[in-house]
């Protein structure tokens, strides 16, 4: 039997030059790494339609709601509640099994569900309304029609024996099903035309390792590993705290979805390093490969930060206010003596003295940035329009509408919300 043989490794002699590009190219994502520039308007609706041809390229429908959030924390929160509420609203026995019964008030439920991770944690309100306005946004069409599901679902009989091992279980099949094509295909079926014929390609070194080298310390790295113990720390108290009453059963179960939050992840311009190393064949000209599912990736790689994605809705985050570092043998460390080191708009808060964390607070923030949705109305992402209170959404809309303009909504407008944390 004949061995498969191996495709030719690229050589920078195969495109004369490319070598002297190598530093610039790096310099450019290193810069993109580092950056802290904010998410305008033009950037958001940049965002929603990368995402359609994000999620064009895993052959998946475009999400339906995208919502730009302030931090990552707000981020992971938001995406792990509104994962569990939609797959809570697809099935009315679910809702049953695991909150004791039809769930007839969403709103209330995300509400609660939001108070009890955020209960024994001293956070800012701006993370604290992010975090709901988020998910509001992120599940609005799952819940619009909630009464007319929960009359049909009224039949089935309230059952009382979901213990938490069944939560978790249920969660993980709610997310494996719900974001598995979202998440795997989006990301790997996107990268993959561009990484296939590019995996022995002599620009690893000299890009991927050397933005790595300049940049881990400061980004992705401890990002995630803040991330990660805030979540578990939210999600162990506010797990005690929402069990202690049989009115939290349900908000229990959605802040079990919490331990799930990393599987709809990407870690967006923070990650930067593939995608320098990615990316530099199509800088220089390569024509062997085809980049077309590529592009979309490296678009948001380019324009924002971390993001979560769902079958169904996708939460982009801001870049961080503030990231302080100093260079020392060519890495980028981050370090401050007089505050936190790195900061986003909701004043989620990471400490770092010569590269090591020393806490994690959330700190008061003069001006927040807002939580802005966007919803897919007729093919196109139209801003959605509103306040945090659904109840009083619609008058909230009509009111800051009548206060810019002399026009009249249309009942389509008077639908859209924006869940702003202002």
């Amino acid at each position: 039997m004949s061995a498969k043989p191996r495709s030719k490794k690229w050589s920078f002699d195969d495109i004369p030059g490319s070598r002297e590009h190598l530093k610039p190219h790096a310099d450019e994502w290193i810069a993109n790494v580092l950056s802290t520039a904010p998410i305008d308007e033009g950037g958001r609706r940049e965002i929603c339609g990368t995402l359609r041809e994000y999620y064009a390229a895993a052959d998946l429908p475009p999400p339906e709601t995208v919502v730009i959030v302030p931090s990552p924390l707000v981020g992971a929160l938001a995406w792990s509640l509104a994962a569990g509420v939609w797959w809570l609203r697809e099935d009315p026995r679910r809702q049953v099994e695991h909150c004791g019964g039809v769930v007839r008030d969403w709103p209330s439920l995300i509400g609660a569900a939001v108070d009890a991770l955020f209960g024994r944690k001293k956070v800012t309100r701006p993370t604290l309304a992010a975090t709901a306005d988020a998910t509001r946004a992120a599940t609005r069409a799952a819940t619009a029609d909630a009464t007319h599901a929960a009359t049909d679902g009224a039949t089935y009989a309230a059952t009382d024996d979901a213990t938490a091992a069944a939560t978790l279980a249920a969660t993980a099949a709610a997310t494996d099903d719900a974001t598995d094509d979202a998440t795997a295909d989006a990301t790997a079926d996107a990268t993959y035309a561009a990484t296939a014929d590019a995996t022995y390609a002599a620009t690893h070194a000299a890009t991927y390792a050397a933005t790595l080298a300049a940049t881990a310390d400061a980004t992705a790295a401890a990002t995630d590993a803040a991330t990660r113990a805030a979540t578990r720390a939210a999600t162990r108290a506010a797990t005690r705290a929402a069990t202690r009453a049989a009115t939290y059963r349900a908000a229990s179960f959605l802040v079990g979805c919490v331990n799930y939050w990393s599987r709809g992840w990407n870690g967006g311009n923070e990650w930067s390093a593939w995608a320098c190393y990615l990316s530099f064949g199509r800088a220089i000209g390569r024509t062997d490969i085809d980049y077309t599912k590529w592009s979309p990736y490296e678009r948001l790689a380019r324009i924002a930060g971390h993001r979560f994605v769902h079958e169904r809705f996708a939460i982009v985050c801001e870049r961080p206010t503030t990231l302080r570092h100093e260079w020392r043998d060519g890495r980028a460390v981050l370090h401050a003596t007089d505050g936190p080191a790195k900061q986003w708009g909701d004043g989620w808060s990471l400490w770092f003295e010569d590269g090591r964390r020393t806490k994690i607070t959330h700190e008061p923030v003069a001006t927040p940035r807002a939580t802005v949705a966007y919803r897919l109305v007729g093919g196109e992402y139209v801003r959605m329009r509103g306040s945090a209170d659904e109840r009083v959404a619609a008058e909230w809309a009509k009111r800051a509408h009548r206060a810019t303009t002399d026009q009249e909504l249309t009942d389509a407008e008077q639908q859209m919300l924006v869940w702003s944390a202002a």
